[in-house]
C-alpha cells in the first residue's frame, strides 16, 4: 500500500509512472489503451485536489486520486466524470534546500575545522 499522507491541495509533486494504462474493456477482445491526457514521467506537477474515486467500471475499480493544476482532464466517455490520476503514480517533490543551507554552516560548529 502507497503511503499518501503526503497528498493534499498545493503540494508539488513528481510523477513516477506516466505509462497509459491497459484495459480489458470488452469481453473476448484484446485490451485497449485507455485515452485522455496523462502525467509525464519525470514531470513536476500542483496537486488540486485528493479524491476517493468511486467507479462503476470494475476494470477501473476504486482508488485514492489526485487531479492536478497542469492537467486540465476531459470527463471520460464512457462515465463522463473526471476521473484522477492514481496516487500510485507519483510522489512528494523533496526539496532539500535547507538540508543544503545546513550543509554550509555545519563546519562552523566545530572551531578545530574553522581553524585548521
Amino acid at each position: 500500500m502507497i503511503d499518501s499522507v503526503w497528498a493534499r491541495p498545493g503540494v508539488k509533486c513528481v510523477c513516477v509512472d506516466g505509462s497509459r494504462p491497459m484495459a480489458s474493456v470488452f469481453p473476448g477482445k484484446p485490451p485497449i489503451e485507455v485515452g485522455g491526457t496523462f502525467p509525464v514521467t519525470g514531470q513536476i506537477y500542483t496537486i488540486e485536489s485528493v479524491v476517493w474515486h468511486v467507479s462503476g467500471l470494475p476494470w477501473v475499480g476504486d482508488f485514492l486520486g489526485v487531479h492536478l493544476m497542469e492537467i486540465n482532464r476531459e470527463p471520460g466517455g464512457m462515465t463522463g466524470m473526471v476521473v484522477p490520476y492514481r496516487i500510485e503514480r507519483f510522489r512528494p517533490l523533496v526539496d532539500d534546500s535547507r538540508e543544503r543551507d545546513l550543509a554550509l554552516f555545519t563546519p562552523l560548529l566545530d572551531p578545530e575545522e574553522v581553524e585548521g
